[in-house]
């Protein structure tokens, strides 16, 4: 009890960071498993295909933030945290940002929706407003995270979620792709302000709007660009098989291997959360250049975190199939196969979250993110040729495939390599 005690006090901002993380992430997952079958129904399949690939386009859209706001955290913690010049660049930036993608998602959605004239202009608009919304909550996160107060920001993304959940399920009878998106601006709009009140209050940020000074931006994109690629790759890994699933077998295809993801995605959040938070404390440890103690912390994180997926996946491997019917309404054998093979692959990614993690706080990214722009690339190329070829379970072992060859033996052994050799 005494050491319990003491561990309680001598790890209480991480434990507060994990469990609003986690608090945070239940209210997604009861948002999902609520809504899913929900918008499935009044949407109906062919729709909720459209929407997912609308959201999809979305996710892959975080590319644009350049890695800026990872390379902000780094700086934010190991450099000055009174840079404001450069906070205002960045924040300049993304508003700016908008300006250039609305044409390029007015095409794109025609390219790749089949819509009226008045709803692609619509959604286009709603679309790219979302997107730089994401960035720039993504921008103020980061400012909060660099005072390792997670638990803040979580807390107030816990209430953004709610309150969204309820004003969806309040318009549900009468809910349409631009109306979804619209409440999604709205929302997102009050919790940006919540988040700059925040830190403009409680930690003194000093933020404005002024001419972008392109000269300390690129100095910043150069610093940033290897978080970039690896969002690039995480993205084309994640986010884009949705898109070419749509394109080459239709959008109801897409939103069965989208309602099985989605399913998954609950499981894969919540499980990452322990390394997510993680990322503040070990570039505080690297500041300390304790590199003994980044070891230890990995290994103890990586044997911990395997032991929980192992009993995750004997849990999925006999009930998870039950559970997905009842949640989904979905019982073809097409579906459940996926379901199966996406349960290994689902394990390897929470496994390998932990050297992802250490990596890139460690600034130790560069050449795991070639590897990875190599895996995203690789997993293209294969669900193209193995959807033609298996349907939608195609999609997945393309991903499982691509990710055993690339990241998944090539990550922890590069992070162990990389420690060993600072500790000599």
């Amino acid at each position: 009890m005494r050491q319990l005690k003491s561990y309680i006090l001598n790890n209480e901002l991480y434990l507060k960071n994990l469990f609003f993380t986690f608090f945070s992430q239940g209210i997604t997952a009861i948002s999902l498993i609520i809504l899913t079958p929900l918008l499935t129904k009044y949407l109906g399949l062919q729709e909720f295909g459209t929407y997912g690939v609308i959201l999809n386009i979305i996710a892959f859209s975080a590319i644009f933030d350049l890695g800026l706001n990872t390379g902000l955290l780094r700086k934010y913690i190991l450099s000055d945290k009174s840079n404001n010049d450069l906070i205002s660049n960045i924040f300049s930036f993304f508003l700016f940002l908008g300006v250039i993608l609305l044409p390029i998602y007015f095409y794109l959605f025609h390219l790749v929706l089949r819509l009226n004239n008045t709803a692609l202009i619509t959604i286009s608009i709603l679309s790219t407003v979302v997107i730089v919304q994401n960035v720039i909550i993504l921008f103020f996160d980061t400012l909060i995270q660099g005072l390792n107060l997670i638990f803040v920001s979580k807390l107030l993304r816990a209430l953004k979620l709610t309150f969204e959940f309820f004003i969806t399920i309040s318009f549900l009878r009468i809910l349409n792709l631009p109306f979804l998106l619209l409440i999604t601006t709205t929302i997102n709009f009050l919790y940006i302000i919540s988040l700059y009140f925040y830190a403009k209050h409680t930690h003194k940020i000093e933020l404005k709007i002024s001419k972008i000074n392109w000269s300390l931006l690129i100095s910043h994109i150069k610093f940033s660009f290897w978080y970039f690629l690896a969002s690039l790759a995480s993205v084309l890994v994640f986010n884009t098989q949705i898109i070419l699933i749509n394109n080459i077998i239709g959008g109801s295809e897409a939103a069965r291997f989208l309602i099985v993801t989605r399913f998954f995605d609950i499981i894969r959040i919540a499980m990452t959360n322990f390394t997510q938070v993680l990322t503040p404390k070990i570039i505080y440890i690297e500041y300390d250049n304790n590199w003994k103690k980044i070891k230890d912390l990995f290994l103890n994180v990586l044997k911990r975190l395997s032991i929980l997926t192992i009993i995750l996946c004997i849990f999925l491997y006999f009930l998870g199939p039950v559970i997905f019917i009842k949640w989904s309404k979905i019982s073809d054998s097409s579906v459940i196969s996926l379901f199966y093979v996406y349960i290994i692959f689902i394990a390897l990614i929470i496994i390998d979250n932990v050297s992802y993690i250490f990596l890139s706080a460690l600034k130790l990214n560069k050449t795991t993110t070639i590897v990875s722009v190599i895996q995203g690339i690789f997993t293209l190329i294969l669900t193209i040729i193995f959807v033609k070829h298996f349907g939608i379970i195609g999609a997945i072992y393309a991903s499982l495939l691509s990710f055993v060859l690339t990241n998944m033996l090539f990550n922890p052994l590069y992070l162990v390599k990389s420690l060993n050799v600072k500790l000599v």
